[in-house]
C-alpha cells in the first residue's frame, strides 16, 4: 500500500523504480566488463565473498546473496569448471562441502574487480566526494529501514 508521501506516483517518480533502474544498468556494465574473465556479476560476487570467508559453504553462500540453494549450485558449479575454486569436505560434518578460491580464481578476481571498479567509478562520475558518501549512508539507511521492518534477514558476514 502507497504511503501518503506517494499517493497519485508514477512508477518514475519512486524512489524504489529508480533504484532498480540504476541497478539494471549497473548489472548490465559489470556483466559487460567481466565477461572477459568468464564471470557473471553474481559470480564475480560469489567469489569476492568466499575470499573473505575461506571454507564457506554453498548454503551459507546463498543465504548471504539471498539466492536459492540450487542457484547458487549453479554458479558454484560454474566457478568450479573455471577452476576458480574447489569444494573440500567439512571435516566434521560430511555432508556439507566447503568452498575455497583457488590461485586462479584469486587472480581472475583481483582482475575483474579492478573491471568493476572502472564501473562503478563510472557510475559515480558525476557525483562529488560528498555526494558519494552521502548516497552511501542513504543506501545503508534504506538496507536498515528493511532490515528492521523484518523485510530482510541480516547476515554478519562480510562480502562484497
Amino acid at each position: 500500500m502507497a504511503t501518503t508521501a506517494y499517493r497519485g506516483a508514477t512508477q518514475a517518480t519512486l524512489p524504489g523504480y529508480s533504484l532498480a533502474q540504476v541497478y539494471r544498468l549497473l548489472r548490465h556494465a559489470m556483466d559487460d566488463a567481466l565477461r572477459a574473465y568468464d564471470l557473471t556479476t553474481p559470480q564475480w560476487a560469489a567469489l569476492g565473498c568466499m575470499a573473505q570467508n575461506a571454507g564457506i559453504s554453498g548454503a551459507e553462500l546463498a543465504r548471504v546473496h539471498r539466492l536459492t540453494p540450487q542457484t547458487m549450485k549453479t554458479i558454484l558449479h560454474n566457478l568450479e569448471q573455471h577452476e576458480m575454486i574447489r569444494r573440500e569436505q567439512h571435516p566434521t560434518q560430511g555432508t556439507v562441502l566447503c568452498v575455497f578460491v583457488t590461485d586462479e580464481g584469486h587472480e581472475r578476481m583481483t582482475e575483474a574487480t579492478q573491471r568493476v571498479e572502472a564501473v562503478q567509478e563510472r557510475m559515480l562520475s558525476l557525483l562529488n566526494a560528498e555526494e558519494r558518501e552521502t548516497l552511501v549512508e542513504l543506501l545503508e539507511r534504506c538496507m536498515a529501514g528493511l532490515e528492521a521492518n523484518g523485510l530482510v534477514d541480516t547476515d554478519d558476514l562480510t562480502c562484497i
